[in-house]
């Protein structure tokens, strides 16, 4: 194919250029970027297609007119489909709706119905007492929940997660909804998903929603426990895992999404995890698995600003003890104390494929990436540049016998240190087409920089000083029930975020230059 051909010429082409000067380098770079883009190489539009559909509600059970808290709770009680013929409306819930643990149930608001907890109660519950049970199903659908709140006195009680929906057993589907505002206990260990709290042996699968300013211990919007956990086309922005100290100790694991199980999978397609805040690891992800059997896939996807202002902890993204891939991902501006943009834990077996880790800062070591010594993997094709660190700063462990760089640009990280190495710590092993800028550190004078891999080309990318080259995969900004006046005011960063409609398609994020060849 005119792609494969693409990359072919394109490697011969750096193979023969291993230390060329600066001009070739940067001709030669620009000429396959335009070459691509003309004859279409970089032109594919693939978006995220998710597998999870709007389910048929053209048959419900009940038909709610008179749009009371009683006529709802007796709805959701007997299960079945359930829509709504009472217009633009919100619902405030006394008390938490228990779904029915007999029958699937379907709860379609039409774009017009948001459910509120008050800022006094769980809004929505399926609660088997059996986290075995694969069945009922739930499924929510064009609908907003705001107001949610499950607080307990006791530091640790898991089932205190899930501000907006809990779910204990059977399946929970989440479609083109609205989560605002929404808040769980905000200390323990174990405790998770400020608006939405999952458990048992089915998937978890959510498409399509948005979800800001929800605040938990852990997983500020989401918690999932020990299932499958499924998120596409979706918005992730301003949550909070709230706790502190990490687990062992009181949370504060995934501003956004906090994940744990043994055997399960995890995919992320298409999402912006976006300001999100938290005081231990992972600010826009917390995963921890427990064999190379676990699988975490991230594709399509925007992870931005999302900060550790604390001491202690660290990274955006923290994947640990199972095999993932990460492609055509962007992983830029996060802060917190160490390894800010992604760690990659003991135990991990991973692919890094056309990622980009920028501007992403750190006071301790690894601004872009921290790999642990035991983890093994392939980072291609992917650009790791601008971060800043004490020093280590693009790349912090790794080592030359676990861990290939293969046609990657490791470049302008910056080290406040002035001494120590800037971009890699560690000489990785070369698979080839490797480049790094600069060549000296900032006060050693003539002391060279340490190499990212053997053979690497040393060469000034010219990669610019904002991310305005690269081009993200987006996602909806939703307007159901009253959710746009919910998410609108004064904070500005949720209401800029770029959007389109989730089933369209959406330019993939491009890291520069190599990236385009997809």
């Amino acid at each position: 194919t005119k792609t494969t051909m693409a990359r072919d010429t394109y490697a011969s082409a750096i193979g023969l250029l291993p230390a060329r000067p600066l001009m070739v380098v940067v001709v030669i770079l620009m000429a396959f970027s335009l070459c691509a883009t003309v004859c279409g190489f970089g032109t594919d539009t693939t978006t995220c297609k998710s597998p999870v559909t709007l389910a048929d509600v053209s048959n419900p059970t009940t038909v709610i007119s008179s749009c009371t808290e009683a006529n709802l709770r007796t709805a959701v009680a007997q299960g079945g489909i359930i829509t709504f013929n009472c217009g633009t409306t919100t619902i405030t819930v006394s008390s938490q709706l228990v779904v029915s643990t007999t029958v699937n149930t379907v709860i379609d608001g039409g774009g017009k119905i948001t459910l509120s907890g008050g800022g006094a109660t769980r809004i929505l519950a399926l609660n088997t007492s059996n986290y075995e049970a694969t069945t009922p199903k739930l499924t929510v659908q064009n609908l907003a929940f705001t107001g949610g709140a499950s607080i307990s006195s006791g530091n640790n009680d898991i089932s205190s997660g899930g501000g907006a929906i809990y779910r204990l057993g059977g399946a929970l589907d989440v479609i083109s909804c609205d989560f605002t505002s929404n808040q769980c206990t905000n200390s323990g260990a174990d405790v998770a998903g400020g608006a939405i709290f999952s458990t048992g042996v089915s998937p978890t699968r959510v498409s399509a929603s948005q979800f800001s300013r929800n605040t938990g211990s852990n997983g500020g919007a989401i918690g999932n426990l020990g299932n499958t956990f499924e998120i596409y086309n979706s918005l992730l922005t301003q949550n909070t895992a709230s706790g502190t100290g990490g687990n062992p100790g009181n949370g504060g694991n995934g501003g956004a999404i906090s994940c744990d199980g043994r055997g399960v999978d995890t995919v992320v397609c298409g999402c912006t995890i976006q300001n999100n805040d938290f005081n231990a690891f992972g600010g826009a992800l917390f995963r921890v698995g427990y064999t190379t059997d676990d699988t975490v896939d991230i594709s399509y996807t925007w992870i931005d600003n999302n900060v550790n202002a604390g001491t202690s902890g660290f990274t955006c993204l923290y994947l640990q003890g199972m095999t993932f891939t990460l492609s055509v991902v962007t992983i830029s501006n996060c802060q917190s104390p160490g390894n800010g943009g992604l760690f990659i834990g003991p135990g991990s077996d991973f692919t890094l494929d056309h990622v980009t880790v920028y501007n992403n800062k750190v006071t301790s070591l690894g601004g872009g990436i921290g790999i642990d010594s035991s983890a093994t993997g392939l980072i291609y094709r992917s650009t790791i540049a601008s971060n800043t660190a004490a020093f280590n700063s693009g790349i912090n462990g790794g080592t030359s016998n676990n861990v290939r760089i293969q046609e990657s640009i490791v470049a302008n990280n910056i080290e406040t240190n002035g001494y120590l190495a800037i971009n890699c710590g560690t000489a990785l092993d070369n698979g080839g087409g490797n480049y790094q800028w600069p060549t000296t550190r900032p006060q050693g004078g003539s002391d060279l920089e340490s190499v990212c891999s053997a053979d690497v080309s040393f060469g000034d990318p010219m990669l610019g000083t904002s991310l305005e080259y690269l081009e993200f995969a987006t996602v909806p900004t939703l307007s159901v029930g009253n959710s746009t006046q919910a998410s609108s005011g004064a904070n500005t960063k949720l209401d800029t975020v770029p959007s389109h409609h989730p089933d369209s398609s959406a330019h993939r994020p491009s890291t520069f230059l190599w990236p385009l060849l997809v």
